[in-house]
This record gives structure tokens, C-alpha cells and sequence, in this order.
């Protein structure tokens, strides 16, 4: 991970996002942590000249590397975390847009997972397949798992169908098996019906339930999605609604038994309100979901949704529900594992850290004790900043 950071100390000051002085120390030690929490390299790189020379700044970079000398030394492990699974072989299989991927991956990660409250991971789909992928994860987001097949599907039975997950499936779920287009595909892995629409489309959903652990906190008018138009358009289906008449009609997959719990709906083909975002669950499902009892192979909830991307509040509703730890509530970033916590903030305010333990807390870059037996951890943001704390000696996990 390099960081080609600019800065307020060369001559770009006010340019390409340049950074005031105070934030920039708050940037420096956010990209640490991220890199460090994930455990990725990190070193900054200046793209062109003077972007480090001012003595504050240097003040920071050595700040930095005491820090990283120290961490290298830890035993560590992972978080749970809001993982998502990116197929990089998925354009081999769909005809979606450049722009579908720029939504589901990029825009998702920046916007929606960075900021949902909980640590969160990228990894590549094949991923799965290592003996030494993280067990801990309980919460995943496929954008582009558009290949169906027999390889795929005891891929996802053996790692993800199980243990209270919950699995999210981006728009274009299994739509193929390589040579045709079918919603069939798409029923048999995720376990619900389906109906598919032959051509592109802008997608918009509105929560419209707000009776589901899920949707807890939404308005009465809250939509995701894009106006980017990609297709072909894949829909749960639901019986109990109206037939469609004119338009594409609809190819319908098998019946499945319980169907699924609509969260929230598309407006497609002249307004025909179909569903946009529903869950299903399968055995005891999620870890969330109240149900008492252990979870394990067959416990799993499927979440399906036909735009991208999601919003934080309901990715942290999501984790929330998958039993991942939600340690901030504000929207601020999170890196996090099991050694540490940063927070980088830059909205004013008081915050709320919850730890998923009890910990012996300190300052990570000053060093400073905070406390003992802690289970949380408060603080003022009055400017951005990034809040680094160490943890040790967990209690009550």
C-alpha cells in the first residue's frame, strides 16, 4: 500500500484536495492504520517534490514508524469484519457495465463500507478457497459473483452457508454458467425465486419495510442505488404480487419453499414496484437474529438486493445482524483487529467507541494509559482527526 499524499508544504496548496495543516497528521496515521490493521505494507511516497520537508510532518512520519516497529512485534488476529469477495474474472461472464463495477466495488468500499461502523476487509473471491482465510468472518458482500456452477456452489455451501452468516448477492448474481443467461441459475444458489428482465436499467430501491431488524432507523424515504444503466435486470420474485402486463415477460425459476422477506422495492418497467431488497434465511439463520442456539452448516441468512451501492446505515444493520461487532455509530472510519482500534473522524462531536471486550486501553501514538477493564471508549472530535488506540489484555470475550 503506497501513499502518494498531498499536502499543504509545496505548491499545490489548495489543489487536488491538499491537505490543511492537522489534517494531514490525521490522514498519515489513518493510512497506517489501515495498512497495519490489514496487514498490508504501507510507506508514503512523494509524486512530486516537498511533500513531506515541513519539520510537523516529519514529526508525524517518525511517530509512524516507532509505531510500525512496535506493531510488527504483536501477536495478532483478524476482526470480524464486513468482507467483501471480488470475482476478477467477472467480466468474463457478464455483459454489466465498467460502471456497475465502479459502483459495486469501489464506490461500496469508500463510501459504504469504510464508513458503516464495523472493521472491514477486501479480498478476491478465490480467496476462499486458502486454508489460512480468516474463520472469524461472519458478514460478506459478493458484488460480481455472476458465474454459476457446481465448483462456485460447494465453494459457497462449504465456507459461507453456514455458522449464522450473512451472505449479500449483488444485482447480477449467478446469472450465467458461462454460455446462456437464466434466472434458473440464480434461484438454484440463492435458494428464492426469480424473474429476469432482458435489457438495462437504473436502479433505485426505497425501504419500505421497517418491521426487520435489518431496516431499523431508515425514514419513511430512503433509496439507494444509481442512475447507471446496466442489465439485464434480475428480480426475486414474489407471487402474491400483481402479474406484469406488457414489457419483457418475465422468466420464471422454480418454487421455493418459505420465500423471502421484502425489504425493499424497485420501481421497474414504468413503476411496476417489484422487489429491490429482500432476505432470506435458511436453518436457524443469521447469528442475529435472536433465535437461541448455535449456528452451523445450512444457518445462513441470503440477502439480495438489485442496486448498488449500499448505504452504511443498512451494511451496519447488516453486520449488526451477522453478529459482526459495530464499534461506531457516527459513520467515522474504522480499522481495526484484535490488538487495536483507530477511529478516523472529521465531523465535530462526542463519540462512542464500543470494544467487542473489555480491554486494558492506551494512546497508540502518545503511549498515554487511558484505562483499565474498558468497554468503551469516549472522546471530542473537534477538527479530523484519527484516534489510535491500543488494546490489550481482553476480558469477556
Amino acid at each position: 500500500m503506497y501513499v502518494g499524499q498531498r499536502s499543504y508544504a509545496n505548491d499545490e496548496r489548495g489543489l487536488f484536495g491538499s491537505i490543511e495543516p492537522g489534517e494531514e497528521e490525521a490522514a498519515l496515521f489513518r493510512n497506517l492504520a489501515a495498512s497495519l490493521a490489514r496487514g498490508q505494507q504501507t510507506y508514503p511516497m512523494d509524486v512530486c517534490v516537498g511533500y513531506f520537508e515541513a519539520e510537523a510532518i516529519q514529526k508525524v512520519l517518525r511517530q509512524r514508524v516507532a509505531i510500525e516497529e512496535e506493531f510488527l512485534h504483536r501477536q495478532r488476529q483478524d476482526v470480524p469484519s464486513v468482507v467483501m469477495l471480488v470475482d476478477d474474472r467477472a467480466g468474463l461472464f457478464t455483459d454489466f457495465s465498467a460502471e456497475y463495477n465502479d459502483l459495486a466495488v469501489i464506490r461500496q468500499r469508500i463510501g459504504g463500507m469504510n464508513h458503516c461502523g464495523a472493521a472491514a476487509r477486501t479480498y478476491l473471491f478465490d480467496d476462499l478457497r486458502r486454508d489460512d482465510f480468516p474463520a472469524c468472518h461472519r458478514f460478506f458482500l459478493l458484488p460480481n459473483c455472476f458465474r454459476y456452477g457446481d465448483e462456485v456452489l460447494a465453494l459457497l455451501r462449504d465456507k459461507l452457508f453456514r455458522n449464522g452468516n450473512v451472505i449479500v448477492f449483488g444485482p447480477g448474481s449467478a446469472i450465467t454458467e458461462g454460455d446462456t443467461v437464466s434466472a434458473q441459475f440464480a434461484a438454484d444458489m440463492l435458494g428464492m425465486d426469480f424473474e429476469l428482465y432482458d435489457y438495462e436499467y437504473p436502479r433505485f430501491v426505497t425501504v419500505d419495510n421497517w418491521d426487520h431488524p435489518v431496516t431499523q432507523g431508515f425514514g419513511a424515504c430512503e433509496t439507494f442505488g444509481d442512475a447507471v444503466r446496466y442489465g439485464p435486470v434480475l428480480v426475486p420474485f414474489d407471487r402474491a404480487a400483481p402479474p406484469c402486463k406488457g414489457g419483457v415477460k418475465p422468466r420464471v425459476a422454480t418454487v421455493f419453499e418459505g420465500g423471502f422477506t421484502r425489504l425493499g422495492s424497485l420501481a421497474l418497467d414504468n413503476g411496476k414496484r417489484r422487489p429491490g431488497l429482500v432476505i432470506k434465511e435458511f436453518g436457524s439463520g443469521a447469528a442475529g437474529n435472536g433465535k437461541a442456539g448455535p449456528r452451523g452448516a445450512g444457518d445462513y441468512a441470503v440477502v439480495f438486493t438489485t442496486a448498488v451501492p449500499l448505504p452504511a446505515r443498512l451494511l451496519r444493520n447488516l453486520a449488526r445482524y451477522s453478529g459482526t461487532h459495530v464499534y461506531d455509530e457516527a459513520e467515522d472510519v474504522i480499522y481495526a483487529d484484535s490488538t487495536m482500534v483507530a477511529v478516523h473522524a472529521v465531523m465535530p462531536g462526542e463519540r462512542v467507541i464500543r470494544l467487542p471486550a473489555s480491554f486494558t486501553v492506551a494512546d497508540a501514538v502518545s503511549g498515554a494509559a487511558i484505562g483499565d477493564n474498558l468497554s468503551e471508549v469516549r472522546f471530542r472530535v473537534d477538527r479530523p482527526v484519527t484516534r489510535w488506540f491500543q488494546l490489550r489484555g481482553a476480558t469477556g470475550v
